[in-house]
């Protein structure tokens, strides 16, 4: 193949596979989403319900009904929240399915490395070609592999960092705190 049959070839895919990379990018949202909404509330919830019996027998019926009438309001709130996001997680799962079972997307898959047949890897390849990085498929293919490598170690490093950093930041404030707590004791 030359290269504008490549550029072709790969603008076709480009476009075959647009919609189905945004409901892959809209569906991990949504699982996030959904993620976070069953995560969320869990000790508010538990907390003021047994705030609210614990002060129901001592304070009195009043007190401890407002307090596990606001668990339930927040359990309510937490389950619509999780209904609402399942049910978009559902309808994104449905269309991504029927977007990728069309017959166009199927035909374009074919010998094609399934790891980079997502629109924003097609395009990478596309500009590859395009600035003459790389003449061949297999060649942009090896070079876009070593550059999401090298993103992915950049990545780790930065999160790395920003341990270190926490780190760092939690042994000053032990030292101070240790420093605080021997001055305090060498005066008594």
């Amino acid at each position: 193949m030359n290269k504008e049959e490549l550029l072709n070839s790969l603008a076709r895919k480009h476009k075959v596979t647009k919609e189905a990379t945004q409901l892959e990018k809209s569906l991990s949202k949504s699982l996030a989403v959904k993620q976070q909404a069953k995560k969320s509330w869990n000790v508010p919830i538990i907390v003021l319900s047994l705030v609210g019996i614990y002060a129901g027998g001592l304070q009195g019926y009043d007190v401890g009904m407002i307090l596990l009438g606001i668990a339930i309001i927040l359990g309510i709130l937490k389950y619509r929240k999780m209904k609402e996001s399942s049910k978009k997680v559902e309808i994104l799962e449905k269309q991504l399915e029927l977007e990728m079972s069309k017959p166009e997307y199927q035909a374009e898959i074919q010998n094609f490395p399934i790891k980079f047949y997502d629109s924003y890897s097609i395009n990478r390849l596309y500009q590859l070609i395009n600035e003459e990085r790389a003449t061949t498929l297999q060649e942009a293919f090896n070079l876009l592999e070593n550059q999401l490598n090298a993103e992915y170690q950049i990545n780790l490093a930065e999160q790395n960092l920003v341990s270190v950093q926490a780190t760092e930041r939690s042994a000053r404030v032990t030292a101070v705190s240790s420093t605080i707590s021997a001055f305090n004791t060498s005066k008594k």
